[in-house]
């Protein structure tokens, strides 16, 4: 990744095909990828975590890493989630540099963020800016307080495990999750709802004691829906969406609505 100039603007390409990345103001502070990846393991370091993917999108535009942390649970016993940290950021500009505390449910791969709060409030995340400098000494604040995220976590799955919805109330929530658009484009809607309907009964774990006919089974089929089976252009457009993107929107509200039903 290097710099061409253009104006007082800075052209970011890559450095072995020279393929343009972005165009980002002067004050932008260029990081190359490697240096990213040494964040990434520094980060992990600081609790011993382990790195178990790196991969890139659009082209090398954006940088992702996936850690596996010690937390883990199981949901009435049985339905296994284990937590990592999720890193990303953008060598285009376009984006932070961000830390996120996800869940991954084993039985069928979903991933959720695992420390939301209130309305699309992010509990536990780091954010840093391009212009900004690490300062590990707030983060390893920040990591010591991963139990008590990971803690409130458990005891909301498991309460979401207990809830039982009927066929009625599920069809309530789904909807829920698009809001105006309900009644906007009511029909676009329907679709997504029946799908949905369907993800709920037959998705990978759906049969679990934890799933069928739960509020959790839901929340599942919302994440099984973004991260394997809504359309999309290709694998990579799909994962971007559900992590950084329409799809990662859609699981922080289906999870915050189903915390609603809880206390309701």
């Amino acid at each position: 990744e290097g710099i061409l100039r253009s104006t007082d603007d800075k052209v970011l390409y890559r450095s072995d095909n020279l393929q343009r990345l972005g165009v980002v103001g002067d004050g932008f502070t260029v990081v190359q990828p490697i240096e990213m990846l040494k964040f990434y393991r520094d980060v992990c370091d600081l609790n011993h975590f382990k790195m178990e993917s790196l991969g890139m999108l659009k082209g090398g535009r954006k940088m992702w890493g996936l850690a596996r942390t010690s937390f883990e649970t199981r949901v009435l016993g049985q339905d296994k989630v284990d937590a990592f940290l999720f890193f990303v950021t953008a060598n285009d500009g376009s984006l932070s540099t961000r830390v996120s505390f996800i869940s991954r449910r084993l039985v069928c791969n979903n991933m959720l963020d695992a420390a939301l709060k209130g309305k699309h409030g992010m509990g536990w995340n780091i954010k840093l800016k391009h212009t900004s400098k690490v300062n590990f000494d707030t983060m390893y604040d920040k990591m010591a307080r991963l139990p008590t995220h990971w803690e409130d976590f458990e005891k909301n799955a498991n309460h979401m495990a207990t809830k039982r919805i009927n066929q009625e109330q599920m069809i309530a929530y789904f909807v829920s999750l698009y809001g105006k658009q309900a009644e906007t484009h009511k029909e676009m809607v329907e679709k997504k709802v029946d799908q949905l309907i369907q993800l709920a009964y037959t998705s990978p774990g759906a049969e679990l004691r934890s799933a069928r006919d739960t509020l959790w089974g839901a929340l599942s089929a919302v994440t099984y829906y973004t991260d394997h089976a809504c359309r999309a252009r290709s694998h990579e457009n799909r994962f971007a969406s559900a992590m950084i993107g329409p799809g990662e929107d859609l699981k922080a509200t289906a999870y915050e609505n189903a915390l609603q039903l809880l206390a309701s």
